[in-house]
């Protein structure tokens, strides 16, 4: 996989990604996404669906505090996904199992919206 460029734009309450970059790049081969609003998950993984190319990936973390990415993939079809926890330096009690977690996304080459 190749790597992109892919600038945010943050305020005090509100980050989303830069979608005129996304529109420029044209397909990219990874997207990350590190907000945690259900709306910011959503708003930036329709972009994201759109630039990824089939066969690259959506990395979402921080899934534990909404419920942005599981009702996203409740949304869309023909991808695979998987969770798992994240490595933290030292137990944070106010996230699942101490640890957090993340998901990533699977675009396949037929994907359906």
């Amino acid at each position: 996989m190749g790597f992109a460029r892919c600038l945010q734009h943050c305020c005090p309450t509100e980050c989303v990604a830069d979608t005129s970059l996304l529109s420029q790049l044209g397909t990219i081969d990874l997207f990350i996404h590190d907000r945690h609003t259900e709306r910011n998950v959503h708003f930036e993984l329709d972009y994201a669906l759109a630039t990824v190319r089939p066969g690259g990936a959506i990395v979402v973390d921080g899934i534990d505090l909404s419920w942005g990415f599981r009702s996203f993939t409740d949304t869309v079809s023909n991808y695979q996904s998987l969770i798992a926890y994240t490595k933290s330096l030292e137990p944070d009690l106010t996230r699942f199992a101490g640890k957090g977690l993340f998901g990533v996304i699977f675009k396949s080459a037929f994907f359906i919206r």
